[in-house]
Parts: structure tokens; C-alpha cells; sequence
């Protein structure tokens, strides 16, 4: 692992109060939140523009050339669960809806219950990266003990967000590797 200490430059020292002021951290928190905001307004606008680009009626047609051009492929003891035509297609499409309408519509609604679970998240790791405490010894020992604990969940996520990152950049490096040097030559 030795060709990875160059990357130790990416990990901040380990101190509480890195920010050089301490206005800058409800600053930095501001714009870690209006960029997750308009990240999640975006995708929501994004999401919502191509499902209103959707044309239905162009998706059946695609459906029976792709099963069409599949059963030259397949062994026929799979060709016995395919739809045969495009109308038993569409028979087969409504009758899963049917079926698992209620799953889709669950699936929606757990999809919001996690984006409100990030949202919460997001709340809580600016309350503490807010807080600042005294020393543990003036706190009573249930007290002491929860502020352990937070002090333990606050290092462990800046552990994994700066691990994420140093991830990503060493993914980054490859891919563009990959991209714009190994890929023109072959």
C-alpha cells in the first residue's frame, strides 16, 4: 500500500475545530445543504421532464422487436414463458400491474421514506457539526457517555466521507486513464 500515502494529503489533521473561524462552519454547512437541496430539485425536475418525454405507445413495438429478436437466441424451453405475439404482451404488462400494483406504488412511498430518512440525516449531522461541548468530566455519566458516543459518530463519518472521496478520486484517476489513454490505442 505504499503507493497510496501520497493520498494521506487528501485527510484533513484530526481536530474538532478545523474551520479557521467559526463562522465559517454554519457557512459551509449552508452550502453543503443548498446543494443537496438543489441536487435533490434537480433530479426531481430531471425525473419528472423525462417521464413527461415518455411516448407509451413506442414503447409496446420495442418490447416485440426485443422478444422477437430473442427467440432466435433462446433455447425453447425458454421460449415456453415468452409472450407470443404483442397483444399477449400487453395482456401479460397489464395483468403484472395488476398483480404488483400495490408493490409499485410501496415502492414510491418507501422512496420517499428514505429521502426523508437522507433529510434527517442531513439535520442531524449539521446539529453536530454545530455543537461544540465542554469537557465530558462536567457532564453526568449517562451525558458523558452519549457525548462519547456522538463525538465517535461524528469522527466515523468524516472517516468515511474522506474515504469516499479519496475512492472516488482513485476511481476518477483510472477511469480517465482507461479513457483517454488506453482506450485510443487498442
Amino acid at each position: 500500500m505504499r503507493w497510496l500515502r501520497w493520498l494521506r494529503w487528501l485527510q484533513p489533521p484530526y481536530r474538532r475545530d478545523s474551520c479557521a473561524s467559526q463562522r465559517a462552519r454554519p457557512v459551509a454547512l449552508a452550502l453543503v445543504l443548498l446543494g443537496t437541496l438543489a441536487g435533490m430539485v434537480l433530479l426531481g425536475r430531471w425525473a419528472l421532464h423525462f417521464a413527461a418525454d415518455v411516448d407509451l405507445s413506442l414503447v409496446l413495438p420495442q418490447m416485440a422487436d426485443a422478444l422477437s429478436r430473442l427467440r432466435l437466441n433462446l433455447p425453447q424451453f425458454v421460449l415456453v414463458y415468452l409472450p407470443t405475439s404483442p397483444e399477449t404482451l400487453k395482456e401479460v404488462m397489464v395483468n403484472a400491474l395488476k398483480m404488483h400494483g400495490e408493490r409499485l406504488s410501496s415502492a414510491g412511498i418507501e422512496g420517499m421514506a428514505g429521502t426523508l430518512h437522507v433529510l434527517w440525516g442531513v439535520v442531524i449531522g449539521a446539529v453536530l457539526s454545530l455543537s461544540t461541548f465542554s469537557a465530558p468530566a462536567a457532564y453526568r455519566p449517562l451525558s458523558a457517555a452519549l457525548l462519547q458516543r456522538l463525538t465517535r459518530l461524528s469522527a466515523s463519518f468524516r472517516k468515511i466521507v474522506f474515504a469516499q472521496i479519496r475512492i472516488s478520486l482513485v476511481n476518477t484517476i483510472l477511469t480517465a486513464t482507461y479513457l483517454l489513454l488506453l482506450l485510443p490505442l487498442s
